[in-house]
């Protein structure tokens, strides 16, 4: 039961839950603060919730501009999507009014109109890159569109316009029906940014709403700085084609212009004969070098030049292209190519596959060539697409470099060819860059800005392998890009984002007071948690019906050892105020424990109003209080009301969470009791100094490593600090009832809140919450965002880090396991499948701009070019998924991985079928099968009565005439009244067994033994011994010694071919040869099993599955079919596991059933089956008649597990 009753907070509504997705959408909507604009009229509209083309849900802030001005045209303030202020306002000109329609969201239901341009201007936004979504549309009728654009920091980012159409009446959130995108919009917080919307056809401009996304932890990076090691030339187009790096300056060319790039601006080219010219220069030519640039084509349908060196005569240099295949140098739309053309005019090719770079997407392009080794490659977005050893030799580079242009007057092919779009910080370097180095040149783009990096890793980050996205470099299992969304610190392991995974039951089960394993016992009531010097975890029970009354059940102090034994240390299910031996002592409601430096424990004895001590020796008593009141003295002169929380500090002194006396007590090791911090009846919220200071209802406490005493103010709903000088401090609030609290050892806050919010909330050491765990009420084990947790109590950390929680209400101590969320999750994860599966990815990153999962099916590692996740996809053969999570196509997760498998093919059955007609299966000789001395033969019979051949053989060894046995090794024969006749030759005579349990027209199992060292020879059918001898027959010489003769003969199944009328009618399966004798377990144990030919002492092993006579063991002793001799497939299956009897086990053969039992003869028995051997359905019921009864299961029989009884009635 709660420790709090439930009673008292009835009239507390229930908040939201939290799933760890959101929670992870929290941390990057925090990292990237959105700005939600709504244009309207608040008398005639709701106010608008949930989020539009990107956000977090309904919790997500909206500030709405409401007409008639009711803000004098102007937001003056506007609030970040999560409430706090931003700092930036609006005004607006020229949107004289509103108007209104029907739309299921409120954004679209009214929005301002006018039939000029209306002019919206952002003032005081903080510096960073931004991207702007705005929601326009035109009319009436609703069917035109308007225009809108958007300049900022003196930067046109040019004119968009919606769609002519209707879409946005229809559906939501479609670019280009609802919204038009701006991205990467540079703005600075001293110039504002004014965005215009102008009528289309229809003469009317409408705009419903505006939506900013941004970096507000970060301004906007440093300038794009390649690695600076080798660089010798940086064309970064902001406002002209100056060299950033040297004096190797460009100029536009032909009407070349600059416009908005992917860092700042860039070159603007139209594809007619736009392009930058940079002079021919000693230092852009070297034995090695890289280029790089950002690219972003209007059109990849055809071949155009991206960068070429080349003068206006004469064949040109090193080049590179787009859409280029590299083979035939042919169309390739989407390709990247280059030629490192050498100084001699050698050409040296390398390329990669279409469909690579995009059209209006910006793509960051890389070529090296190492002079030294002959080693060239391409990259695309960081990725090392192809590599290729082209030689060692000059580049030919000692030209002007064209960007955008193949140079007019050339003489090779397509003179004068144009890039059409924008190229953006095109750099070359004179050494080959590593691959680490191409990914981190140019501001990879991949989510994490520059400014994070360098704060981490210095000024010289760009040149550091450690900066990646998918790196690790504190091992603490975040890359830098969780890291980034999380705040955390990739350099300090300790500093990790970490949060609850999942949640499982790690102690308790029903309510009692079961001593047991963790699981196997019972608890009621566990609330609070501590551990020992020892790694043992003490739980106390206290069970209440009110704040200060008790029931019954709990009142126990529980120890759980290091093996998981639970056991109870002291108290009973009845409450009461008992001294002495801790077996024999009595509590009630016993809250929190905590341990002294030498060993002795000291329990908050709630509701007797008393601090007990027990002592190492396990004595119990009273350390401090008496009846119940207000005192301060020594011992039992001392008096509390309702001491709930408890904390100790390294001196040994006692701090006593004093609920009804609303203050906190100190009690020394003398036993000394003082009030610490607050007063008597005084409630209040005052910080300030500890004598003065105010609490209401105090119930947690927690000493920190520095000595700070943290408490939990319940009905204030705050966490209190108090310092070692005695100042105390409001550290968090917005807790409505907070009751437990634990600090680690690195400062970290845990406060359990039951109700309302039900929640565990986790505080870094600044104050800033690392997770809030939130479930609904109940119990569920599961993962983290489905659990159910009954009541939050106390939480101990354990030394990996993952977390214990008492949960009282479900009578359990639960387990959260901490860890790093996945950023992609793959569900189901792998396994096996009937028919089809349908798998769907996930990411928890939910709100960060252009984030894609992509995936393959090949098993091979997803690119920037993969697939792209969209809906469940169905998987209907036997595939290893791989997912990967890239951000503006760069890699930012591991890649997540998972195997399907369709089941195996449904088994088929197959037997030899012989029609007596001269068919059988010839089986040459072969060292496996002569074993001279033991032998084990096993064989499945399904023998035909027939007239012409009355005697047919099912297995002979030999090649013998009539009655020639010299011959002869062993053979087997058949009559038709059942019986069997097996025979072996050895020494100077024959041997032979004659059994009666093999009927026409039903299964029967036979196996024969012949031992000559033992001296036994016997005959087994359905593993029940039916015939045995050790002397041959005549009597008179003993087996026993005698060595099989002829053992090199050939084999032969379903004849005896050199016989006349041998020829066996029926079939014959699973025959199986040993070079021992098998013991009677042994046979009776193999009978329902198929095997799998490597088992010892296996000679030969044929079962006809695939059709052919090959033996199984690999031996070399594969069968030919003779004579018309064929395999069939019949119903009914080789194994099915079952009961023999009572005791043993039972077997089945084509649906037939043989069971030995127990039972008396002539007892009545009931048939039964079973698939777990808990539930048992009937089958019939029979007469016991010989201790052997055979029946078929009606069944359809599988290869599941199938066990069988039969039951005395």
């Amino acid at each position: 039961m709660p420790m709090l009753p439930l009673f008292t907070l009835r009239t507390i509504a229930h908040l939201s839950v939290w799933t760890f997705a959101a929670l992870l959408a929290v941390l990057t909507t925090q990292a990237q603060p959105l700005l939600n604009i709504d244009f309207g009229n608040r008398s005639t509209q709701a106010d608008k919730v949930g989020p539009a083309a990107i956000g977090l849900g309904s919790a997500d802030y909206w500030n709405l501009y409401s007409f008639p001005f009711e803000n004098f045209g102007a937001l003056p303030v506007l609030k970040w999507s999560d409430g706090t202020v931003s700092g930036a306002g609006l005004t607006m000109a020229n949107g004289p009014g509103t108007w209104g329609n029907e739309h299921p969201d409120t954004m679209f239901v009214v929005y301002s109109y006018s039939s000029g341009t209306i002019v919206v201007t952002l003032t005081n936004l903080p510096t960073a890159l931004y991207s702007f979504y705005v929601y326009a549309h035109g009319g009436p009728p609703d069917n035109y569109n308007s225009i809108v654009s958007l300049e900022s920091a003196g930067v046109s980012y040019g004119e968009k316009a919606t769609t002519t159409g209707t879409g946005w009446r229809s559906t939501l959130w479609k670019e280009g029906d609802h919204y038009l995108l701006f991205q990467d919009v540079r703005v600075q917080q001293d110039s504002p940014v004014r965005l215009l919307v102008k009528p289309g056809a229809s003469g009317t401009a409408c705009l419903n709403g505006l939506q900013i996304l941004s970096n507000k932890q970060s301004p906007i990076p440093p300038d794009c700085t390649p690695a600076t090691s080798g660089l010798v030339g940086w064309w970064r187009a902001d406002g002209d084609a100056k060299d950033s790096a040297d004096s190797n300056h460009g100029s536009l060319q032909n009407g070349a212009a600059i416009g908005p790039g992917k860092v700042g601006q860039s070159f603007q080219l139209d594809g007619a004969d736009d392009f930058v010219l940079v002079p021919a220069s000693t230092s852009l030519s070297s034995a090695s070098f890289t280029l790089t640039a950002w690219v972003n084509p209007t059109d990849v349908s055809a071949y155009r030049p991206i960068l070429e060196f080349g003068g206006t005569t004469g064949p040109v240099g090193v080049h590179i292209w787009q859409s280029v295949n590299p083979e035939v140098t042919a169309l390739s739309p989407g390709a990247l190519f280059a030629n490192v053309r050498e100084e001699s005019l050698g050409n040296h090719f390398i390329g990669t596959a279409g469909g690579l770079i995009k059209a209006g997407q910006w793509t960051h392009i890389a070529l090296t060539y190492d002079g030294v080794g002959g080693q060239a490659a391409l990259y695309v977005n960081g990725a090392s697409i192809v590599t290729k050893n082209l030689g060692v030799f000059t580049p030919r580079t000692a030209m002007n470099f064209n960007i955008g242009r193949r140079p007019q007057g050339t003489s090779e092919g397509l003179p004068g060819l144009a890039f059409i779009g924008s190229i953006d910080e095109v750099a070359m370097f004179s050494r080959a860059l590593s691959a680490d180095e191409i990914l981190n040149v140019c501001a990879v783009n991949d989510g994490i800005p520059d400014s994070w990096r360098q704060t981490y890793f210095g000024a010289g980050f760009r040149t550091d392998p450690r900066v990646v996205a998918t790196a690790d470099p504190d091992g603490d299992g975040a890359n830098n890009f969780q890291e980034f969304l999380g705040g955390t610190n990739p350099l300090e392991k300790d500093s990790v984002p970490s949060v609850p995974l999942s949640v499982s039951t790690w102690a308790g089960s029903e309510p009692g007071g079961r001593d047991g394993f963790r699981t196997g016992a019972t608890f009621n009531g566990v609330s609070f948690l501590t551990s020992d010097s020892r790694g043992r975890i003490w739980a106390t029970e206290p069970v209440l019906t009110g704040f200060d009354t008790v029931g019954i059940g709990g009142h126990r102090i529980r120890i759980i050892d290091t093996d998981g034994i639970v056991s109870t240390y002291a108290g009973s299910s009845e409450p009461g105020l008992v001294e002495g031996p801790a077996a024999g002592a009595r509590f009630s409601a016993p809250s929190a424990l905590v341990f002294d430096s030498l060993g002795n424990a000291f329990v908050a004895d709630r509701v007797n109003h008393r601090i007990r001590k027990v002592d190492a020796a396990g004595m119990v008593s009273t350390f401090a209080g008496s009846t119940r009141g207000y005192r301060d003295g020594t011992g039992a002169g001392a008096q509390f009301d309702v001491p709930i929380g408890l904390s100790i500090d390294s001196q040994n002194n006692l701090y006593v969470a004093d609920f009804f006396n609303i203050c906190i007590r100190k009690v020394t090791p003398q036993g000394e009791v003082t009030t610490y911090a607050g007063s008597l009846g005084n409630r209040g919220r005052q910080d300030g100094d500890r004598r003065t200071a105010t609490f209401d209802s105090p119930v947690g406490l927690a000493i920190g490593e520095d000595g700070a005493l943290w408490v939990t103010d319940w009905s204030n709903g705050l966490i209190r600090k108090i310092d070692p000088s005695g100042i105390v401090s409001t550290f968090a609030s917005g807790l409505p009832f907070v009751e437990f609290i634990r600090v680690d050892q690195e400062g970290s806050v845990y406060a359990s809140a039951p109700l309302p919010q039900h929640g565990l909330h986790k505080f870094r050491p600044d104050g800033s919450q690392a997770w809030s765990l939130r479930n609904p009420v109940g119990f569920k084990d599961g993962p983290a965002s489905e659990a159910q947790v009954g009541h939050y109590g106390d939480t101990l950390v354990l030394p990996d880090g993952n977390v214990l929680l008492a949960d009282p209400a479900n009578n359990r101590i639960r387990l959260l396991t901490i860890g790093v969320p996945p950023l992609v999750e793959i569900s189901p994860n792998g396994g096996k499948f009937e028919n089809s599966v349908t798998v769907a990815l996930s990411t928890s990153v939910t709100t960060v701009l252009n984030a894609a999962l992509r995936y393959t099916l090949d098993g091979s590692a997803p690119t920037a070019s993969s697939p792209r996740y969209n809906e469940p996809i169905t998987i209907s053969t036997a595939v290893t998924l791989q997912a990967r999570l890239f951000v503006n196509e760069f890699p930012v997760s591991d890649i997540a991985s998972a195997t399907f498998t369709p089941p195996a093919p449904a088994f088929v059955n197959r037997v030899l079928n012989l029609t007596g007609n001269g068919g059988y299966v010839a089986i040459p000789s072969s060292p496996a099968l002569q074993s001279a001395s033991a032998i084990t033969i096993e064989m499945w019979l399904y023998p035909l009565p027939t007239a012409d051949n009355p005697t047919p053989y099912f297995l002979s060894k030999g090649d013998g005439q009539g009655g020639v046995t010299s011959a002869r090794t062993y053979d087997l024969s058949w009559s038709s009244d059942g019986r069997l006749f097996f025979s072996v030759y050895a020494g100077q005579s024959t041997w032979a067994l004659l059994g009666s349990r093999a009927p026409a027209r039903r299964w029967t199992h036979v196996a024969a033994t012949y031992d000559s060292l033992e001296g036994s020879f016997r005959l087994y059918t359905n593993g029940l011994l039916a015939a045995s001898t050790s002397t041959d027959v005549t009597g008179q010489f003993p087996l026993k010694g005698q060595a099989l003769r002829q053992t090199s003969l050939p084999l032969n199944l379903g004849a005896y071919p050199q016989i006349a009328g041998s020829f066996a009618v029926g079939d014959i399966d699973e025959v199986r040869i040993w070079n021992r004798a098998l013991s009677p377990a042994e046979i009776l144990a193999g009978i329902p099993r198929r095997l799998t030919g490597a088992a010892a002492d296996l000679a030969a092993y044929w079962n006809f599955d695939d059709g052919t006579a090959r033996d199984i063991t690999g031996k070399g002793n594969d069968g030919t079919f003779v004579g018309g001799a064929t395999t069939r497939v019949i119903p009914g299956f080789d194994v099915i596991h079952g009961q023999l009897g009572f005791t043993g086990y039972g077997f089945t053969r084509r649906g037939l059933l043989v069971l030995k039992i127990g039972a008396p003869v002539g007892a009545v028995v009931r048939t039964e089956a079973s698939a777990n051997l808990l539930q048992w359905q009937p089958i019939g019921r029979m007469t016991n008649t010989t201790g052997l009864i055979e029946f078929t299961d009606p069944d359809t029989l599988s290869f599941e597990n199938r066990f069988y009884r039969a039951v005395a009635e």
